[in-house]
Parts: structure tokens; C-alpha cells; sequence
């Protein structure tokens, strides 16, 4: 899932989607007049990043305990957030790329203090570096300390983006009208094609998107149960389009393709539905994106949802 806010006097709104995570690494030159052959090799941090004429290893927070990494130029800063489970190098190939967007960036390793602070004093040395906006873009753990540094020090960030935040309160629900109109006004907005809404938690609310206007509903198809089956096939029966995620999101091994759909071949037979829909009915893609992917494994997965799909097609029972 991706919520973006924005800050604004009042208090904090929802902004537009985005459809990837914002990152970068910032960028500052590092002049020195040795000889390239006389200079010392500097150890890689966290085995993936070296200082160069384009890249600055920072150190920052009380006493310079935690490190980072830096990219880009720009009066807009990102401070990069990871999962738990994770360091700054998974967030290298999208901080170069968005560096070159006229972003500047910063990734770090979380120390050993609370996570919403280090995200904070990471924000801070952005500013010392002369940025006067900052974004706040976290994964996980990374999505929830944003959050929690941003609610705590209003001023902070311009915008946290928050990839599939952990969650840390529970809220009254929100009531199911007022989502399904809030959703149809935000999709009335796109007129630009089809609207397609993602998903990668359990219970996707398969009914209430298609009132809402979605064309397509994109989700882990690992997480379906026999419960879902009415509600996907109501809505395929109403023509919604299912963007069925099988393909595996980071890097492991990959299944053969045939294998990869049997499961969409079994929920077909069990929902009753013409085997000649399977093909025009479902996209087959990777299970929640591929933010974690390294870039080759991401080439493989496309390439493997193609065979996947042709597969599917060629042999729909």
C-alpha cells in the first residue's frame, strides 16, 4: 500500500498517489588533489557504496552515530526510510535514478535509538546540506517512523510517503460509504486511462473497488482465500479486470511459468467461470511491485510473468 500526505497549516491531507517510491542519494563532490593511485580504498558501506566524485558517506545524529549515504542536488530533500529487515543499499538503484530527477537524497542505517528520531536527525542533516523541503519516504518500519517523526514534529516534512506501514494504533473503522465515495471521487479524478488500485493486504475489498469505479483490482494472490470467491467473481462478472500477483516481488527462484498459474487455473475451475474469459480476465504480474527487486531479478520477473501469462492463454483448464 502507498499513502502519500502533504502537510499543510491545518494539519495533514491526503495528496496525489505515487506510483513508486520517491528516492535518491545526494550527491556532493569530493575534491581532493591526490592522484587516484595514491589514494587509500576506502571500505564499501554496508558493502554496496563507496564515496566518489558523485557519492557522499555521511555520518550524522548525536556523537555522528549513524551513517549514510548521499546523492543528487536540489533545494528538495528525501530522507530514505528501509524495512527492518533491510539497509540503505536496497534503496540504491531508485536513489540514483530519482538524484537525477533534481532530488537530493539521503539513505541511512538505522542505529540504535527509536527509528522516528533517526528519521528526523536525517532530515536535519538534509537541511544542513541547504534543502528547505523534505519528503519523508519509508518501507515497513521505515513507513511507520516516518509517520511517527512527522506527527511529532509538524514541521518536519513537506510530505511523508508510507509504503505498507506497520501498524502501531488502532483507529475507530471508517465507515464503508464514505471510503467507496472518497475512492470514486479520487478515481474520478484519472482520466487518463483505466484505473487500476493495488492492494497487498489480505480481504481485498473486491466489491466496494468495483462500485468505486476501479477497471482493474491488482493483489498478492497468495493471500486469496475460498472467502474472496464470491466477491471475484461478482466482479468479473461486472467486467473488472484482476491484476493477479503470483510472481514472487524480491529476488529468489523463479518457478516454471505453467506452474506459477496453476493456482489462477484452480480459482477459475472452483468460481465456474468460461475457461475462454481466463486470458481477457487476468493480468498476470509480480505479487506487491518490485521495490525490493534487484534490477536483474525485476527483468527476470516481467519477463517471467510474459511466459506466465502466454501459458495461461495457450492452456486455460
Amino acid at each position: 500500500m502507498l499513502f502519500v500526505v502533504e502537510r499543510r497549516r491545518s494539519g495533514f491531507r491526503t495528496a496525489r498517489a505515487w506510483s513508486a517510491p520517491v528516492v535518491a542519494v545526494l550527491v556532493t563532490a569530493i575534491a581532493t588533489a591526490a592522484p587516484a593511485a595514491d589514494r587509500p580504498r576506502t571500505t564499501a558501506l554496508d558493502g554496496c557504496v563507496r564515496p566518489s566524485s558523485t557519492t557522499e558517506l555521511v555520518r550524522f545524529g548525536s556523537g555522528g552515530r549513524l551513517a549514510g549515504v548521499v546523492l543528487g542536488h536540489g533545494r528538495t530533500g528525501v530522507v530514505l526510510a528501509n524495512q527492518s529487515d533491510r539497509d540503505l543499499c536496497s534503496w540504491l538503484s531508485f536513489a540514483r535514478t530519482t538524484a537525477a530527477q533534481g532530488l537530493r537524497v539521503l539513505a541511512f542505517d538505522y542505529g540504535s535509538g527509536a527509528p522516528e528520531r533517526e528519521v528526523a536527525a536525517a532530515a536535519g542533516a538534509l537541511r544542513e546540506r541547504g534543502t528547505s523541503r523534505i519528503v519523508l519516504v519509508g518501507a515497513s518500519e521505515g513507513a511507520k517512523a516516518a509517520i511517527r517523526a512527522a506527527a511529532a514534529q509538524p514541521k518536519l516534512a513537506a510530505a511523508v510517503v508510507a509504503l505498507s506501514p506497520e501498524r502501531y494504533r488502532t483507529h475507530r473503522a471508517v465507515d464503508r460509504q464514505l471510503v467507496e465515495a472518497t475512492l470514486r471521487d479520487v478515481i474520478g479524478v484519472h482520466t487518463g486511462g483505466p484505473a487500476v488500485v493495488h492492494s497487498c493486504a489480505p480481504d481485498v475489498p473486491f466489491a466496494l473497488l468495483r462500485r468505486a469505479g476501479a477497471a482493474a483490482v491488482s493483489f498478492d494472490f497468495s493471500l486469496l482465500t475460498e472467502r474472496d470467491d464470491e466477491t471475484i467473481g461478482e466482479a468479473v462478472e461486472g467486467g473488472t479486470r484482476l491484476f493477479a500477483g503470483v510472481v514472487p516481488g524480491t529476488d529468489g527462484r523463479l518457478s516454471d511459468p505453467a506452474g506459477s498459474v496453476m493456482g489462477v487455473r484452480t480459482l477459475w475451475r472452483r468460481l465456474g467461470l468460461q475457461p475462454g474469459l481466463l486470458a481477457e480476465a487476468v493480468t498476470i504480474t509480480p505479487s506487491c511491485g518490485l521495490a525490493g527487486a534487484s534490477p536483474d531479478y525485476a527483468r527476470k520477473a516481467l519477463a517471467h510473468c510474459v511466459r506466465a501469462a502466454r501459458s495461461l492463454a495457450d492452456n486455460p483448464e
